[in-house]
């Protein structure tokens, strides 16, 4: 039996509201079982505990689940599936709805990290089909950041963030441009 690739369903755009599950879903029909590797903004996503790929060889049917998402996960979300007959490749745009109550307006410090890091592009060039393996490392970023707050003066105010990279990165928090102390009389960090 000679081998075959063909993409039986495309990926479809999808709008999430932040914090819920998206599945990006598609279906590929190939002989061999075909390599499945997924791509956001052109660049390979690393499988995570929020980023979970699945394939049913029997079926056909490929899954990204993602859970929570985050504004930083809106974009554009590639699947290429791959076997010795060639390939097939299916795009969407995945678009999260900020929770309701949340402010879209991130601080200033934190404006131009909404997005996951962006490696510079050569014109004309294709992305690389390289999965990112667990142990290779990843510029930090940030998968939420903090919004602006507004509280009266003595009064306590939570600004909720989640960084990624690896390895794992350090934090400092700056007011005025002054780098805050961690954990003195005023300021604290929990890490949860």
């Amino acid at each position: 039996m000679p081998p075959w690739i063909r993409l039986v369903k495309g990926l479809e755009d999808q709008v999430i509201d932040e914090s819920k599950a998206a599945h990006l879903v598609c279906a590929v029909d190939a002989h061999p079982a075909a390599t499945i590797n997924w791509f956001k903004d052109d660049h390979p996503l690393v499988v995570s505990q929020r980023f979970m790929p699945e394939y049913d060889s029997k079926t056909g049917v490929v899954r990204l689940s993602i859970y929570p998402v985050y504004a930083a996960d809106s974009g554009p979300y590639t699947m290429v599936a791959r076997n010795i007959a060639g390939e097939v490749t299916t795009k969407c745009t995945l678009r999260i709805e900020p929770t309701v109550g949340v402010e879209e307006n991130p601080l200033v410090k934190f404006a131009g990290l909404r997005k996951t890091p962006q490696q510079p592009s050569t014109a004309g060039s294709e992305p690389s089909h390289k999965p990112v393996l667990p142990d290779e490392g990843q510029k930090p970023y940030f998968i939420k950041v903090p919004v602006d707050r507004e509280v009266p003066e003595g009064q306590l105010v939570r600004l909720d963030y989640i960084p990624a990279g690896r390895p794992e990165p350090s934090l400092t928090w700056f007011r005025n441009g002054l780098p805050l102390q961690p954990n003195d009389a005023d300021h604290h960090d929990v890490v949860n």
